[in-house]
């Protein structure tokens, strides 16, 4: 089965008064991954642009998104001149779709650059103690998997970039190894899941990798990183290797 890169212009604002027209805000936060999820899933089916990267301002109503998909353009226009609304095609349009094949399979040890938007989040095996708020996070619960290391104190010293190349590599498994990973820009966001709003990171991450193993590789990049895939994290941007740091 083959991959396919997507592009796909985008009206921000427009996206934005259609998601608070079908209240999918909640409790004054407009999550625009959730508000991607279900317009893209209404105009080409579910999972079909998944996962997804959203290219934005805030100074601009355009913006693009980029996505991997099983698809081409061709089949991806004919769902969406089968099923989309009229007004999902005014924000997202399908005759400006573009695609590129993606390879079956790469080369080992071939090198390459990358750039990837993360939730890099853990999960609570056990009760875990935070002294520094007098309280307890509960087994199951979804944490910074920054902060979850320095609470079980792993390593006092260790460097939120570090911890994020460490979380990435364990993503990775057999089919890439890492060989440089630097934060490129973090911040804490809210998210809209179900009827709760959820913070966690948003981590910018850039680096370098090598190809392990060729099936795994593509297959990974198709399936996305980590978690919250559908909502615009884990999407895998392959770039030109950067020189290694001196």
């Amino acid at each position: 089965m083959s991959t396919y890169m997507v592009h796909a212009p985008i009206d921000v604002r427009a996206l934005k008064k259609w998601a608070g027209q079908r209240r999918l805000a909640w409790r004054g936060t407009l999550d625009d991954g959730l508000a991607l999820h279900v317009l893209l899933s209404g105009m080409f089916g579910k999972g079909a642009l998944q996962p997804f990267r959203l290219y934005s301002s805030d100074r601009r109503r355009g913006g693009a998104i980029y996505a991997y998909s099983d698809d081409d353009e061709q089949s991806l226009q004919k769902m969406a001149a089968a099923v989309a609304p009229p007004e999902s095609c005014s924000i997202v349009r399908p005759e400006g779709l573009r695609t590129k094949r993606m390879p079956q399979a790469f080369q080992v040890d071939q090198r390459l650059g990358f750039e990837l938007r993360a939730r890099p989040v853990r999960r609570v095996h056990e009760d875990v103690r935070d002294a520094r708020w007098d309280k307890v996070v509960k087994k199951g619960a979804e944490v910074d998997a920054y902060w979850l290391d320095r609470l079980r104190g792993e390593d006092p010293h260790e460097r939120r970039e570090q911890c994020y190349g460490q979380w990435l590599s364990a993503r990775l498994g057999k089919a890439a190894d890492v060989t440089e990973c630097h934060l490129q820009s973090f911040r804490r966001v809210r998210v809209v899941r179900g009827r709760a709003i959820v913070e966690g990171p948003d981590a910018i991450l850039r680096g370098n990798l090598v190809v392990q193993n060729t099936e795994e590789f593509a297959r990974t990049l198709r399936q996305g990183i980590g978690r919250h895939k559908a909502y615009g994290y884990g999407m895998l941007l392959l770039r030109p290797p950067g020189r290694p740091a001196q």
